[in-house]
């Protein structure tokens, strides 16, 4: 049985909720700002949040996306196989 590590399951969890995270964020954005009911708009809370959701998209996305990478590239290296083996040397007499 493999026995995998709690915490790279966790960092694989981050990294796909700060991914799919930022695009339920910019759809949110796009939604609030490009509607046509002024009344939701004029809402001061609703207008910072949307404010918030939009400055931190990228950053969250890139380091979403950088978590991922780093992932796959940890999960590759640990299943990296030799491709030459050393030659073994014929004992001497």
């Amino acid at each position: 049985m493999i026995r995998r590590n709690p915490w790279m399951a966790l960092l694989w969890v981050i990294g796909c909720v700060l991914v799919l995270g930022t695009a339920g964020m910019q759809t949110w954005t796009a939604w609030f700002y490009f509607q046509t009911d002024l009344a939701v708009v004029g809402d001061p809370v609703l207008t910072t949040l949307a404010q918030i959701a939009g400055a931190l998209a990228l950053p969250a996305a890139l380091v979403g996306i950088a978590t991922v990478a780093g992932l796959l590239f940890l999960h590759a290296k640990r299943r990296a196989r030799p491709t030459a083996r050393p030659a073994k040397q014929a004992p001497s007499r």
